[in-house]
């Protein structure tokens, strides 16, 4: 599913679907499921991918939560210093500066 997700978000993001609902789960968890089992690292890029879709189409409440729990899958599987943390710090605070958030995004572009 995660795989999957991922793929979605990635053929949806350049083909401008970003202008309307992009037909994908609310979760990417089977029946809401939160077992990742050993496919963690699968599921960080697809939640983060499914964040960037909804981002880009002003989905901010929906993006935020997926942004926040694909960079705590990150820090706990990777550490707190790894290039996908990074990454997932800069995605968060794009999302805040596109809300007005400058004091929310300033620290975690310093720490990205």
């Amino acid at each position: 599913m995660a795989t999957s997700l991922t793929n979605l978000a990635v053929l949806y993001h350049p083909r401008g679907v970003t202008a309307r609902r992009a037909p994908l789960p609310t979760s990417p968890w089977p029946s809401g499921s939160n077992d990742w089992g050993p496919t963690i690292l699968q599921l960080a890029p697809s939640l983060n991918n499914l964040a960037a879709l909804y981002h880009a189409q002003g989905r901010y409440d929906e993006a935020e939560p997926l942004y926040r729990r694909a960079l705590a899958l990150y820090e706990q599987v990777l550490g707190p210093i790894h290039p996908l943390v990074a990454q997932c710090l800069n995605n968060l605070a794009a999302l805040y500066h596109a809300q007005g958030r400058y004091a929310d995004a300033e620290p975690l572009l310093q720490r990205a």
